[in-house]
């Protein structure tokens, strides 16, 4: 399945099963303590219920977690967490990757109304965008910094009109779905990774990291924490080959680069190369 969002279908409960590994028996016990969220289907037992693909996809991350012995309980507030991040992500028509460019500008604001110096770069005191760099003195500036930036996906207006409904409680629920969608969709070229815990509180907390060279965004407020690659476990349900994407990522990007940065499309080229032939060679 090249992208599993781009299926407009809804799922069965069995389809769900076959396709996240997780046993019927399990599923099915999940769906009693509503772990998993139907779109279509009356009450009942589940066999009538159908889901959305991304609901696979969370059934995958829970059977990793009930591998490490996690409980039911801290299973279904695991569930809860990730499913508000859905709920609040189809709230709104953005790409995946805007909602990304939402959950970033929105920590930004926070990160200044709470006191912390935030560097602006793209405005100065005049209304000519340039770069440079000043600390915020309102969240207006932070705003127009992030609109003076280009966006790929949806218009930046739209994605600070978006920032501006969440709440700091939203963030990380969200990043979380905006990242799995993205390898759902074969977006990200990537291979994310988790760190999971549970705070003091016992609220489940993700620290991402990109590849598996680079460093996590935080660092665990806990003695301990379970590791999920997340990259690797949904392109593995759904088929998704991380060479392919990698390479149409590429090939997307290297035009533009080749107007603005030649060097760094030069170099872009030959990995395209490089992967190209990895392919080739099977």
């Amino acid at each position: 399945m090249a992208s599993a969002w781009a299926q407009s279908v809804l799922l069965t409960r069995g389809q769900i099963a076959e396709i996240s590994g997780v046993s019927p028996g399990t599923l099915a016990f999940w769906l009693k303590n509503d772990l998993l969220v139907a779109s279509s289907g009356g009450a009942g037992k589940g066999s009538h219920k159908k889901f959305k693909p991304i609901q696979a996809s969370i059934a995958a991350i829970l059977g990793r977690l009930q591998q490490f012995g996690v409980n039911i309980a801290s299973l279904k507030a695991f569930s809860e967490f990730l499913q508000q991040g859905v709920r609040v992500g189809e709230s709104c028509h953005l790409h995946p990757i805007s909602l990304i460019e939402a959950v970033m500008l929105k920590r930004r604001i926070v990160k200044f109304e709470l006191g912390e110096s935030v560097s602006v770069y793209f405005v100065s005191d005049g209304e000519d965008a340039e770069f440079g760099g000043r600390i915020a003195d309102s969240v207006s500036l932070i705003e127009r910094d992030f609109l003076a930036q280009k966006t790929d996906h949806d218009p930046a207006e739209d994605i600070v009109a978006f920032a501006r409904v969440l709440t700091s409680r939203d963030l990380m629920g969200l990043e979380a779905y905006a990242e799995v969608r993205t390898v759902m969709d074969g977006l990200d070229w990537s291979d994310p990774s988790w760190l999971i815990w549970q705070n003091s509180a016992g609220e489940w907390e993700i620290s991402s990291q990109p590849e598996p060279s680079a460093q996590f965004t935080n660092h665990p407020q806990s003695d301990t924490a379970i590791f999920i690659a997340i990259g690797s476990i949904i392109r593995g349900i759904w088929g998704i080959d991380i060479r392919e994407t990698r390479m149409e990522h590429l090939r997307r990007r290297i035009p533009d680069y080749r107007r603005s940065h030649p060097q760094i499309a030069e170099r872009m080229t030959e990995r395209l190369r490089a992967l190209e032939k990895e392919q080739s060679d099977g």
